[in-house]
């Protein structure tokens, strides 16, 4: 059939192969477009219908430009380090209130939480807990809220930053943050950094 058919230069999908992999060159979103385009091809069977396999040598490439493609996402990685200026405050009945504080992190435009874990009864918090992201530009911002857990009723929230990724690698690599509360000063740091890959 595929001989009767198509000749191999008359193949629209190969035509379209090097317009792929020119795409591929592209901004990054549009590489991750066209390496789904290029996955999506091959599922549609190019050289199964029309065209003998052997007659088009680029659709073996594809899955190889595709891989090629993923390979080339820019990743950073996000770490919370530690935290200082926690205060312990007083409770009830001369009861003192040591903090148990975690952080939750949003990048960029992600709808996804990262959370901390807690750490207990210290007002001088080490985390060194790390996330991967897709780093599609370095104007990507970090949110980050500082929170102490309590038993009973919600979570006291401390307070929380803005920062870039950018300004963080100008920084070379490590950023030390103040948490704000509706605008205001805290005196709770918070300390992060970023390594691009």
């Amino acid at each position: 059939i595929g001989h009767s058919l198509v000749a191999p230069d008359e193949n629209p999908e190969a035509q379209a192969i090097p317009q792929a992999v020119d795409t591929a060159r592209g901004p990054l979103s549009k590489s991750l477009i066209a390496a789904e385009s290029l996955m999506a091809s091959t599922q549609g069977g190019i050289g199964h219908s029309l065209v003998a396999p052997d007659e088009t040598p680029e659709a073996q490439t594809i899955p190889q430009a595709a891989d090629e493609l993923v390979r080339k996402v820019k990743k950073v990685y996000v770490t919370i380090i530690g935290g200082k200026g926690f205060k312990i405050t007083k409770k009830k009945f001369g009861m003192k209130d040591i903090p148990d504080v975690y952080c939750t992190v949003k990048y960029g435009s992600s709808p996804k939480v990262w959370r901390t874990s807690t750490v207990k009864n210290n007002v001088s918090p080490e985390w060194r807990e790390s996330e991967k992201y897709i780093l599609s530009n370095e104007n990507e911002v970090i949110s980050l809220d500082a929170w102490d857990a309590n038993s009973k009723g919600g979570d006291t929230h401390y307070g929380s930053f803005r920062v870039t990724v950018a300004a963080v690698l100008l920084s070379s690599g490590k950023i030390e943050m103040e948490l704000l509360n509706k605008g205001a000063n805290t005196g709770c740091f918070v300390t992060l950094s970023c390594f691009k890959k």
